[in-house]
């Protein structure tokens, strides 16, 4: 389960990016969904993770809660 939802959270990253490095205008680049957070790696960086996600913005918030199920 934790490769594929990498594999999906990878994915997603490179067809924003490229839809971001695509966009002709700064109007164009501006509606495209800002980069998601970084994954951690270590246990301290998981808890200042998890603490920190209900600070994320509403706008992104329940995409990146809905992309956790």
């Amino acid at each position: 389960m934790n490769h594929q939802w990498a594999m999906r959270m990878g994915e997603e990253s490179l067809k924003l990016e490229l839809l971001r490095r695509q966009a002709k205008t700064d109007l164009e680049r501006s509606k495209v969904a800002a980069p998601s957070l970084a994954t951690p790696s270590k246990l301290g960086q998981w808890l200042i993770y998890l603490i920190s996600l209900p600070v994320i913005p509403k706008s992104r918030r329940a995409t990146y809660l809905m992309k956790q199920s």
